[in-house]
This record gives structure tokens, C-alpha cells and sequence, in this order.
């Protein structure tokens, strides 16, 4: 039996009304949470809220902690498997600096590979994997998970994404098929992939002349385009 737990519906009813007055209840709604659980343990959805919960206080161990309990329950929940990777990557940032922290991305990769046999077909698996193998400096890995993900979905953004890591590992031809590509896909003038990638493979007036379309596409310049 997959239903809802009611204590889910009043948790999220509890959510958006606290929302609303930007003031939450963190208590309030985890103990909501945890009677969902206790309600219904073969529903993976209160135990990824939960540990949302948790992320946002910065309570890690305690949000990974609740994935993996309800992994034992739904242990070919995609979304519980998912949501452990991604909180493991939010911890590796958490102290501003993700390459300092790669054991917790490994720990991630650990289970986007348990998630893809579960649906090989979903991209974003693969391109989070492919992810996590450039942050680990495994290109070939990267390379294989970031030809699987055009395989299934040969969208602009993931011509850009494999243009990006392709110049990252020095195939520069590779990256500019790749942009290419992308941009017969859609990829606006303006996106910064163009001038990131052509930064990367040492291109520096396509990367002038890109940037000047990005510059003058933008309402409003952060610190890291300064």
C-alpha cells in the first residue's frame, strides 16, 4: 500500500500556511512528519520532506539518516535514492568549497549508481553522475555517463554541459562539435556556455566576443561574471 499518510496532507497543508507568513514551525512540522511516517513507512515522500527539513536547518547527518530509514523501507525508491546523492553534495558544499570535501562526493556517486539500473532512461541521473566523476578527476567515467545522457536526451543544455567537460578534459574538438551542436539545439547566443567554454579551451577572442553578448543579455551581473 503506497497511499499518502494523512499526516502527510496536514504537513503539507502546515507547510504553505507557514510559508505564507515566513515564519516556520521546524518542530511542528517534523514531528507532523514523523506521524506520517509512522502512518505509512512505504511512502518514500515523507521521508524525503523530513530530511528537506533537516537540509534547511543544515542538519546533514540527520537528513541522510532518514533517507537511508526509508530506503529499507522502499529500497527501489528512485526519489529516496536521488535525494541521499544530492544531500550528500549539499553537505560537500555546505562549508563553501566542494572540491575540499570529495569523500561526501563519492558518497553521492555511490548512489546515483544504485539509482540507474532502477531507470537507466532518466538524463538527469546520468548527468549528475557525469558530474561527480568531473569533480573526482575520473574523465573517462564522465565521458561515458555524459555520452549515455545525449543518448536519451540530446537537448541544447546537454550539448552545453558535455561542450563544457569535454574542454575541461582538453578535447577541444569534442567541446566545439559539442557547442555546435548546441547551438543548432537552441542554445541562445547569449548563454554563458559559449564564452565558458571557449575560455576553457584557450579561445580568448570568441571568448571576448561571447562574454560582450552575455554582458549586454544580462539585467543584472553577479559577482562571479565581474
Amino acid at each position: 500500500n503506497t497511499l499518502n499518510p494523512p499526516s502527510l496532507a496536514k504537513y503539507i497543508f502546515l507547510y504553505y500556511e507557514q510559508r505564507k507568513n515566513d515564519n516556520f514551525d521546524y518542530e511542528l512540522l517534523q514531528n507532523t512528519l514523523l506521524q506520517a511516517i509512522q502512518e505509512q513507512p512505504y511512502s518514500d515522500a515523507s521521508f524525503i520532506q523530513l530530511a528537506k527539513l533537516y537540509t534547511n536547518q543544515s542538519y546533514y547527518p540527520l537528513a541522510i539518516a532518514t533517507l537511508k530509514y526509508g530506503a529499507e523501507y522502499n529500497p527501489e525508491s528512485v526519489d529516496l535514492l536521488k535525494n541521499i546523492a544530492s544531500t550528500y553534495e549539499s553537505r560537500a558544499s555546505a562549508d563553501g568549497c566542494h572540491y575540499a570535501n570529495l569523500d561526501w562526493i563519492n558518497r553521492a556517486s555511490r548512489y546515483y549508481l544504485q539509482a540507474i539500473p532502477l531507470q537507466p532512461q532518466e538524463a538527469d541521473l546520468h548527468l549528475k553522475l557525469a558530474r561527480s566523476f568531473m569533480d573526482r578527476d575520473m574523465p573517462k567515467l564522465a565521458a561515458y555517463e555524459i555520452q549515455l545522457l545525449l543518448e536519451i536526451q540530446p537537448s541544447a543544455n546537454n550539448y552545453a554541459f558535455a561542450a563544457h567537460n569535454f574542454a575541461l578534459m582538453g578535447k577541444r574538438e569534442m567541446a566545439s562539435q559539442y557547442l555546435d551542436n548546441a547551438k543548432t539545439a537552441g542554445l541562445l547566443a547569449s548563454d554563458s556556455a559559449y564564452h565558458e567554454v571557449y575560455m576553457i579551451s584557450g579561445n580568448w577572442l570568441k571568448a571576448a566576443l561571447s562574454f560582450t553578448d552575455y554582458v549586454q543579455s544580462q539585467k543584472h551581473l553577479n559577482v562571479y561574471d565581474a
